[in-house]
Parts: C-alpha cells; sequence; structure tokens
C-alpha cells in the first residue's frame, strides 16, 4: 500500500499510468472497429470512465453528475431547511 501511494504522489508515474490507459482505450477501440463491432468498444469507454472517477476521488472532486444529489443532501440535513420545509407546508407557498 505504501507503494502505490508513493506512485499516486509522483507525477511522472502517474503521467505514465494516463498515457498507457489512453492507449489501452485506442488499442480497445481499434480493435473493435477493425473486428467489426457494431456495438461497444470493446470496454475502452468503461475504461476511461473508471480512470477518469478514480481521478476525481483522488482530486477529491464530485462529478458534476452528481452534484445535485450533494446539494439536495446538503439542503435535507439543514436544519433551517428543515425548518423552512416544515412552515411552507403549513403556510402553503
Amino acid at each position: 500500500m505504501v507503494e502505490l501511494k508513493k506512485a499516486i504522489d509522483n507525477p511522472r508515474i502517474m503521467g505514465k499510468v494516463k498515457q498507457l490507459i489512453e492507449r489501452e482505450v485506442e488499442e480497445r477501440r481499434s480493435a473493435a472497429g477493425y473486428g467489426g463491432d457494431r456495438q461497444g468498444d470493446r470496454g475502452g469507454t468503461q475504461l476511461e470512465h473508471t480512470y477518469e472517477t478514480w481521478m476525481l476521488g483522488l482530486r477529491g472532486v464530485i462529478h458534476h453528475e452528481l452534484l445535485p444529489f450533494f446539494e439536495q443532501a446538503k439542503k435535507e440535513l439543514d436544519p433551517e431547511h428543515a425548518e423552512y420545509t416544515r412552515l411552507k407546508k403549513k403556510f402553503g407557498g
């Protein structure tokens, strides 16, 4: 685990990992095209998505598609928002 942490903290290694993943994605898509696959890219998109999600997690970044859920959870857990919602229901509005 320590070695993995060192690798993650090393920009040179991370750059190489990104390069290798991009190459693999391209190879999968190319193989799918040459193989006549009508659907899918032999997992190229999934690999790309997995890498992007992992990188966002490392940076502590929330994916833009998930932001509305975080905002809603934040509102629902806020005591003032709960009071606002209760009063809104009570008095209509």
